[in-house]
């Protein structure tokens, strides 16, 4: 068996190790899954009125948990989840 590795190396030719993976956060991956999800109903929140409705529905939900925690439907611990992962999502129609 021939090793290319070795002979690569013995020849001077280096390998370039590949580049890590971009860093990925929960914002990123949100906008990954919700703009397939507007991509498989043939839309994109690259068009700015997609992206304005999107941000319409998203703060309609954001009153909707404030709501919910307004009169105890959620606790505090709940409310400041939601509003985190809303928040995340909220940057999806800037990170695609």
């Amino acid at each position: 068996m021939i090793h290319l590795a070795d002979r690569r190396h013995r020849r001077g030719v280096r390998a370039t190790p590949a580049p890590d993976p971009a860093p990925t956060t929960p914002a990123f991956e949100a906008a990954l899954t919700i703009q397939a999800m507007y991509q498989a109903s043939g839309q994109s929140l690259n068009d700015p009125a997609t992206a304005a409705a999107y941000r319409t529905a998203l703060e309609a939900t954001v009153l909707l948990v404030n709501g919910a925690h307004a009169h105890s439907v959620i606790d505090d611990d709940g409310w400041k989840h939601l509003r985190a992962m809303l928040s995340d999502m909220a940057q999806a129609p800037d990170l695609v």
